[in-house]
């Protein structure tokens, strides 16, 4: 199971006392999600186990309940996925407007991937203009969330034909990606914009981007599972093809 999960943000060491209490949250996250061959049906299993060990107001609550959202959407169990939706509304109506901004934006999301799932591209683009964030709301969700929010902006902008916009959200996703400090993304989303450069026919800055992306792929070899290498060398096979160079593609 391939889940948007959590990376660990920063690459100090841990203290001692950290190291001894056992792995944080999202290194639990992390051992759940990033296997490709471990079984939907366990991952989910840990997914509740964690769920059930987390304070609901540890902001990794959030982080667990998302993944265990995306999870039964892998699993296409919608009445699952809806489910929990009363413990996405506890964030929702949290008193606190940075909780309550984060669930929202978290719920949304789900409903965007269930309807782009069914290939609902006008359900899924109410999904994210529901949202509502003010500039300053938006600016105060942390990093990673505005990453996600990004994406799937620019992924809705693909649909509609409005690349410029596909661009500026994608340009937008490498920078939270940047501040998350999750290498994983930030490639996912270089290797994104360079395709998107290349559907608009600027092959130079298509392949400036890809090129960074395998950059940081190689600097990184351990944080990408197979399907996201794939993915990044797609990319770079497509826009080799677009700019003619076929015997490059082919290789």
């Amino acid at each position: 199971m391939c889940l948007a999960l959590p990376w660990a943000a920063g690459a100090q060491e841990a203290p001692a006392s950290a190291a001894a209490s056992g792995p944080s949250i999202a290194e639990r996250l992390d051992a759940i999600g990033l296997p490709e061959d471990r079984e939907n049906a366990r991952a989910l299993h840990e997914l509740e186990a964690l769920r059930r060990s987390v304070s609901p107001r540890d902001p990794m609550a959030l982080e667990v309940l998302f993944s265990l959202g995306l999870g039964h959407l892998t699993d296409k169990n919608e009445a699952a996925l809806l489910a929990l939706e009363p413990a996405f509304q506890a964030w929702i109506q949290d008193g606190d407007p940075r909780r309550a901004a984060q669930g929202r934006v978290a719920w949304q999301l789900l409903m965007y991937s269930k309807s782009a799932a069914a290939l609902d591209m006008a359900a899924a683009r109410s999904a994210l203009e529901a949202i509502r964030l003010t500039p300053q709301e938006e600016q105060g969700l942390p990093p990673l969330w505005r990453w996600r929010l990004y994406e799937r902006r620019a992924g809705a902008a693909v649909q509609q034909g409005k690349l410029d916009d596909a661009q500026a959200h994608r340009l937008a996703a490498v920078r939270a990606a940047e501040e998350a400090d999750s290498p994983r993304r930030v490639i996912d989303s270089m290797s994104s914009l360079a395709y998107t450069y290349g559907v608009q026919g600027d092959q130079a800055a298509a392949q400036r981007w890809i090129d960074q992306a395998l950059a940081r792929m190689e600097a990184h070899p351990n944080r990408l599972n197979a399907t996201q290498r794939a993915n990044v060398l797609t990319s770079l096979g497509t826009i080799q093809t677009d700019a003619g160079r076929l015997a490059d593609a082919a290789l």
